[in-house]
């Protein structure tokens, strides 16, 4: 959605939306888990985060992802940083998402 990425957990039997996974402004690159397993393994980067996997088991009622891996780069802290997301009008008038990282 507006060049993020969202993650979610639906229902199979109703089709309904079940769970959003909390995500910073970023891309999931890599996904996996077992077929008829509960557990999910996906890998989430940002201009912040060069790498961050997370685990999260699907049989409990809160889904809570934990971190499972990070990759962290020295001398280098996050926390100084924002990243923000703004829009602007293109000449036809068509809002353009763009990123703010200061």
């Amino acid at each position: 959605k507006d060049v993020k990425h969202e993650l979610y957990v639906y229902d199979l039997a109703t089709g309904q939306k079940k769970f959003q996974f909390p995500l910073d402004v970023g891309s999931i690159i890599g996904f996996t888990g077992k077929k008829n397993g509960t557990e999910i393994f996906y890998q989430f980067v940002s201009f912040l985060t060069p790498g961050i996997i997370y685990h999260c088991d699907l049989s409990s009622s809160e889904f809570k992802p934990t971190v499972f891996r990070q990759i962290s780069v020295n001398n280098f802290d996050a926390s100084n940083f924002v990243t923000k997301q703004v829009f602007y009008a293109s000449k036809d008038g068509t809002k353009v998402p763009m990123f703010i990282v200061h």
